[in-house]
C-alpha cells in the first residue's frame, strides 16, 4: 500500500515509526522503551494527517490525545517501579490504551472510521507490535486473573460492537479488538501462540485492507458489488470469513491451537467465552454477506465473472493467504 504523500517523506516517516518500534521492545530500561513509543506516537500522527479533511484531523487529534495519556500514564507507573518493587496497575493499562483494547478502546474505532485505508492497516498490525510485546513480556508479573478479565473483555466487546457495524472501517476496529482478545488470552499458556496468532492476523488483514484500498471500498452491499469485479469481491468475503475463524481457512488454526491449549491447561471458562464471542463475530461477517451476495445474484451477469489483468493482480494476496493457511495446517500436524 502506497501513501498518499511524497515519497522521501513516507520513507523517513517509516523509518522513524520502525525505529521508534525496535526501541520498544529492544531496551531493558523502562525510559528507553517510553522514548521508543514515544517516537513512534509522532512519527504516526503524519499518516492519518494525508489530506484536509475534517474528519482526519479530528482522528489525529484523538489518537495523540489518547496516546498521550497512555504515555503519561507510563511515565507515571515509570516512577511507581523504581519506588516499589512490584509492577504498577498503570503500566497494565498504559499499555491497553496503547494497544486499542478494551477497556480503553474508546478512541480507537473512531480514528479507524476516519482514516484512509492504509493507515488503517498500520493502525491495526504495525502499531500492535511493540504494545503486544511488552504486554507478553510483563504477563509474568501481573496477575493471571487480571489479564483473563482484559481477555474477556476485549473478546466481548470486539463481538459486540461490530454486531451493528455495516461500514468496514468501524467493522474491523471492533474485529481487532476482538482479536487483541485472543492474542491476550493466548499469553497465558505460551510465549508462542501470540506470535503465530498475530503473524496469522496480519496475514490476513494485509490481503483484506490491500482489497479495500485497490477497490476503494467503504461498505460491502449489493450496490458496491456491483461495481466490483466478482473476483475481487470473492476474496474479500474470503478474508473477512478467515478474520471470523471460519474453517478451513487461515483464521480458524490459530483459534484451534489457542483453545486447545486453554483446555489442556483447565482454562476452560476462558476458552467457552473466547468460542462464544469468536461465533458472535463470525455471524455478523455472514449476516453481512450472504446479504450482499443474495441481493447481488439478482443484478449479476455472467459477463461478471471474466478474467482481467486486475483481477490477477488482485488476487495475488488471496494466493498469499492460501499458501499462508497449508504451512499453518502443517504447523498443526507437526505439533500433533
Amino acid at each position: 500500500m502506497m501513501l498518499q504523500m511524497g515519497r522521501h517523506y513516507s520513507i523517513m516517516l517509516s523509518s522513524f515509526l520502525s525505529i521508534g518500534i525496535l526501541i520498544s521492545i529492544t531496551s531493558s530500561n523502562w525510559f528507553m522503551v517510553w522514548m521508543g513509543l514515544e517516537l513512534n506516537l509522532y512519527a504516526f500522527i503524519p499518516f492519518i494527517l494525508q489530506t484536509s479533511n475534517h474528519l482526519e484531523k479530528e482522528a489525529a487529534l484523538k489518537y495523540f490525545f489518547a496516546q498521550a495519556l497512555a504515555s503519561a500514564l507510563l511515565l507515571m507507573s515509570i516512577l511507581f517501579i523504581y519506588v516499589t518493587p512490584t509492577m504498577s496497575t498503570f503500566t497494565i493499562m498504559a499499555i491497553i490504551m496503547k494497544l486499542g483494547a478494551a477497556p480503553c478502546h474508546f478512541w480507537f474505532p473512531s480514528v479507524m472510521n476516519a482514516s484512509p485505508w492504509p493507515t488503517c492497516w498500520l493502525l491495526t498490525t504495525i502499531q500492535k507490535i511493540a504494545p503486544l510485546m511488552m504486554l507478553n513480556l510483563l504477563f509474568m508479573h501481573t496477575q493471571p486473573i487480571f489479564m483473563y478479565m482484559l481477555a474477556t473483555f476485549s473478546a466481548i466487546v470486539g463481538a459486540l460492537g461490530g454486531f451493528n457495524q455495516s461500514h468496514m472501517r468501524p467493522l474491523l476496529a471492533y474485529s481487532s479488538i476482538h482479536h487483541i482478545g485472543w492474542m491476550i488470552a493466548s499469553m497465558s499458556i505460551s510465549k508462542i501462540l501470540p506470535i503465530l496468532y498475530f503473524m496469522s492476523y496480519m496475514i490476513i488483514s494485509s490481503s483484506l485492507f490491500f482489497f479495500l484500498h485497490k477497490l476503494n471500498m467503504n461498505k460491502l452491499s449489493p450496490q458496491t458489488m456491483n461495481l466490483h469485479n466478482n473476483y475481487s469481491i470473492i476474496s474479500i468475503i474470503l478474508n473477512m470469513l478467515s478474520l471470523g475463524g471460519q474453517p478451513p481457512l487461515l483464521g480458524f488454526f490459530p483459534k484451534m491451537m489457542i483453545i486447545f491449549t486453554l483446555m489442556n491447561n483447565n482454562l476452560v471458562t476462558l476458552a467457552i467465552i473466547l468460542i462464544i464471542t469468536s461465533t458472535t463475530s463470525l455471524y455478523f461477517y455472514m449476516k453481512i454477506i450472504l446479504y450482499s451476495m443474495f441481493s447481488y445474484s439478482i443484478y449479476s451477469s455472467p459477463s461478471s465473472f471474466l478474467l482481467n489483468k486486475t483481477s490477477f493482480s488482485i488476487l495475488a494476496p488471496a494466493s498469499i493467504t492460501a499458501v499462508s493457511t497449508i504451512l499453518f495446517s502443517v504447523i498443526i500436524i507437526i505439533s500433533l
